[in-house]
């Protein structure tokens, strides 16, 4: 199966707004592309999370309680939805092999050039 970074900031971002650190959530899934994305997420250290598997060995279970500094790190870089698609229109249908490091250094580096842009045209730097 191969990894699909959209499926990845769409995970992170639900994962974001509907879990809460303090008592985590068990989400069960049938082996699937989501559950193939959780377990990368897990792989990554993108979320906090114990992944288990029943008795069995399935359906997998993981027990998420939240993003990591990395998890978060990310979503603050691909946050906006008109560079995330400029973003994914730019890198075409290649972006699922681009690595993770990759990925994180274009986008950051496109935040860092329009803060620079944003600073100097207030001028906070020469």
């Amino acid at each position: 199966m191969k990894r699909h970074v959209n499926l990845v900031r769409q995970l992170l971002m639900e994962i974001e707004r509907e879990f809460q650190w303090t008592h985590g959530h068990c989400i069960t899934t049938e082996y699937t592309s989501k559950s193939y994305h959780l377990h990368l997420l897990i792989q990554s250290d993108l979320v906090e999370d114990k992944e288990s598997l029943i008795i069995g060995g399935e359906p997998p279970q993981f027990l998420i309680s939240g993003l990591t500094w990395q998890g978060h790190e990310f979503l603050s870089a691909s946050a906006d939805q008109g560079q995330w698609s400029q973003f994914k229109k730019s890198a075409g249908t290649g972006l699922g092999s681009i690595p993770f490091p990759v990925i994180m250094k274009l986008l950051t580096d496109g935040i860092e050039q329009t803060v620079r842009a944003a600073l100097q045209s207030h001028g906070f730097m020469s």
